[in-house]
């Protein structure tokens, strides 16, 4: 029998977790590691999960209960079918629910139930000139503007919202002219599977393993990797490491990358090893000695206390979003300079002390951060707050 908020419990409040527009990147963690937080809590409050299939995906390679009506799964994000949005507005409008949590948006879904929205679309808050180079041709970056107006939109479609990081309140603030007090920010954290992995080491293997765990993006950079490569082939002297990256097989992304590899005599230098399962995330960077960000844009990227938690040394660009969120647990490279950041990553590789001063400098950085309880603690107090005002 279909969960219905209108039937008496035990519980004080029923709210709606909306994840279906999460169909990719680092928003299916982190929406993963509040559903595991809130299936362990007994007494907290009732929740009816609506989620896309990349999600629920991920949450079946847990050892989870998910045999229970409360879950909804549809197989095409609202962005893109008008059918899901009208079937999810209908199931969550029915529910009588107190209020509905948008993990991260937009929705694409006007709720009559209060909406809180999560905002962590970098591009809409906070972007900026050297994000805007990653885009190439005159006609991407407009579309991408006009993209950015079409989400504007939709972001308003909300009562509150909550975002990572404080350049992501500001920036809303600024461009969406939306009231501070009905901006809660909620920074980031990685999974408890992180906290309560048992490290192996990647064994005796001199090759040195340089990682970037994401998803394709203009954004995030990766082009710069090759070049990056043969900086630091030269530094070294040798080709004893390698850059693992995490994108899609075959695509063109993964072609022009490795292409421009061979073409910079760097091919063995690069490896891609596939998209990552969220749960396999502490095993990939187990077995590697440092974490590369090359990102030109991001509000709280979870790499950064996934690296930390796992003890690997930083190496990213020297932008605002990475000092807030890294503080001196970092190594900082400036953007798109492949000579400085083989700088930073052979200096890693070569001075075992000062890489233990960044690990060292990781973990008190990674006690600022909330907990996976924590976090979910404060985004059901927004909720509570919302259904009290």
């Amino acid at each position: 029998m279909a969960l219905d908020c209108s039937v008496p419990n035990k519980m004080n409040k029923c709210f709606v977790l909306n994840a279906t527009s999460i169909v990719i990147g680092g928003g299916i963690q982190a929406v993963v590691s509040f559903i595991q937080t809130s299936l362990k809590k007994e007494t907290d409050v009732q929740w009816i999960y609506v989620l896309s299939k990349q999600v629920h995906g991920e949450l079946e390679k847990f050892d989870l209960d998910l045999n229970n009506s409360n879950i909804y799964v549809f197989d095409k994000s609202p962005a893109k079918s008008l059918a899901t949005r009208n079937t999810v507005k209908k199931l969550v409008d029915g529910k009588n629910a107190n209020a509905v949590f948008t993990f991260f948006g937009p929705a694409h879904i006007d709720f009559k139930t209060p909406h809180l929205l999560g905002v962590a679309n970098g591009w809409v808050t906070h972007s900026n000139y050297l994000a805007f180079t990653s885009l190439g041709s005159i006609l991407k970056k407009i579309k991408v503007l006009l993209l950015i107006v079409y989400l504007g939109f939709w972001y308003r479609k909300a009562d509150r919202w909550v975002v990572e990081a404080a350049c992501a309140k500001k920036g809303l603030m600024r461009r969406m002219r939306l009231h501070k007090n009905k901006i809660d920010i909620v920074s980031n954290t990685c999974g408890d599977h992180y906290c309560n992995f048992l490290p192996e080491g990647k064994g005796a293997n001199n090759v040195f393993r340089i990682l970037t765990l994401s998803s394709y993006y203009p954004h995030k950079n990766l082009e710069i990797i090759p070049l990056v490569s043969s900086e630091l082939a030269d530094l070294f002297g040798h080709k004893n490491f390698k850059f693992i990256i995490t994108i899609p097989f075959n695509t063109k992304e993964e072609i022009a990358l490795l292409n421009h590899a061979k073409h910079l005599n760097v091919e063995t230098c690069l490896e891609n090893i596939g998209p990552v399962d969220v749960v396999d995330g502490p095993r990939v960077y187990d077995e590697s000695d440092v974490v590369f960000l090359p990102s030109l844009l991001e509000t709280f990227s979870a790499n950064y206390p996934e690296a930390m938690v796992m003890n690997k040394p930083i190496v990213t660009t020297d932008l605002d979003f990475s000092h807030d969120a890294c503080g001196d647990a970092a190594s900082y490279f400036k953007a798109k300079d492949a000579g400085s950041a083989a700088s930073c990553i052979y200096r890693l590789l070569t001075d075992a002390k000062y890489a233990k001063k960044l690990t060292d400098n990781g973990q008190r950085q990674l006690s600022l951060l909330p907990d996976q309880d924590k976090k979910y603690s404060k985004y059901v107090n927004i909720l509570n707050s919302m259904c009290s005002s």
